[in-house]
């Protein structure tokens, strides 16, 4: 059983913490990424995310006429692919997100998990683990 509530701190837990910064960092922006391209009003101001000019980088829906709708995320780093992978159902195959019920109490958990990132980072800057 999982001691942990939230399916993104659990997977960090088992991230490499030989580098508590890069990993914070990495795990930080994923979040804000998908917070973004969720609802860019979600994302929480401390951790003073801005998206590429091409927009936050999340993976995207590909679709051919006559095939089955795929995605496609091998462009976007790991951690991020695992936060949109959670956020949008693991296996993308729920709902759009407006059409899905549950959507709005997983973009309220990445945003306590954003919240809880920008604290370790805080601390990893007092502890003079930053770079």
């Amino acid at each position: 059983m999982n001691p942990n509530a939230n399916p993104i701190l659990a997977l960090a837990r088992d991230d490499d913490w030989n580098d508590p910064w890069g990993t914070a960092m990495s795990w930080a922006y994923g979040v804000a990424e998908c917070l973004y391209d969720a609802d860019p009003n979600m994302v929480p101001p401390e951790l003073e995310y801005h998206p590429g000019m091409g927009g936050p980088e999340v993976p995207y829906r590909e679709h051919d006429p006559g095939m089955a709708m795929s995605y496609r995320g091998e462009d976007v780093s790991w951690e991020t692919n695992q936060v949109w992978g959670w956020l949008h159902g693991e296996h993308y195959q729920q709902p759009i997100y407006w059409d899905d019920p549950t959507f709005e109490g997983r973009v309220q958990e990445l945003v306590r998990t954003a919240n809880m990132w920008h604290r370790f980072l805080d601390w990893c800057r007092a502890t003079g683990k930053d770079y």
